[in-house]
């Protein structure tokens, strides 16, 4: 995408711009799409850039429901750096940009794949984390969810001192969908049908 822009003259992209902003002016339900490349600007590389975690953590062990049931210690070990790239981190212009049209009533819903909560954080109330947040902190046998900041303090390292749930004692992991779960039910559904009355689809993934 941006060498894409950077083919664009100033001139180019700015009448894009202004014909994107008169078909959502015209619009009654837009929905929104994002991915990672909307959070690199604000400091969070995507997972699967030059230098994303993909290539130091191969996604299908590191990644992985099956192996983090056998090997919890390697998922925590990623979601450590996942946990340190994300702390601290402000929203970009463009997720305060989607809160000024949720703000006016333009935006029906944020669908997001990413879990760094930057859309909160910009004020946008209407976000359906598809692949869940890295805030959270649930236990895969009784369901327990808590604030992943409480749960794994500053000093802990979990994957040597592996996260256990406080009220059962079974394995915790961060509230993320890995490889081999399915999408939350309920979440799906609702992106797909607001996704189906939409008149304008957004895409803001780079």
């Amino acid at each position: 995408m941006e060498e894409f822009l950077t083919e664009m003259s100033e001139e180019e992209i700015e009448n894009s711009c202004k014909s994107l902003a008169r078909v959502i002016s015209r619009s009654k339900h837009v929905v929104v799409l994002t991915g990672a490349g909307i959070s690199v600007s604000a400091g969070i590389p995507d997972f699967r850039s030059r230098n994303g975690m993909w290539k130091r953590y191969e996604p299908k062990i590191y990644g992985s429901y099956e192996n983090f049931i056998k090997r919890p210690e390697m998922f925590w070990k990623m979601c450590s750096e996942l946990r340190k790239y994300t702390e601290g981190k402000k929203p970009t212009k463009a997720h305060f940009a989607l809160r000024k049209l949720e703000e006016i009533g333009k935006i029906e819903e944020i669908i997001t794949q990413n879990v760094d909560n930057l859309h909160q954080l910009a004020g946008s109330r209407k976000v359906n984390e598809l692949h869940g947040t890295g805030k959270i902190c649930q236990c895969i046998k009784c369901g327990y969810r808590g604030n992943a900041d409480v749960i794994l303090p500053k000093g802990l390292i979990p994957w040597i001192d592996i996260p256990k749930c406080p009220k059962c004692g079974g394995l915790i992991k961060l509230d993320v969908v890995l490889f081999g779960e399915e999408l939350e039910k309920e979440k799906f559904e609702k992106a797909f049908e607001v996704a189906s009355i939409s008149d304008v689809f957004l895409v803001v993934c780079l």
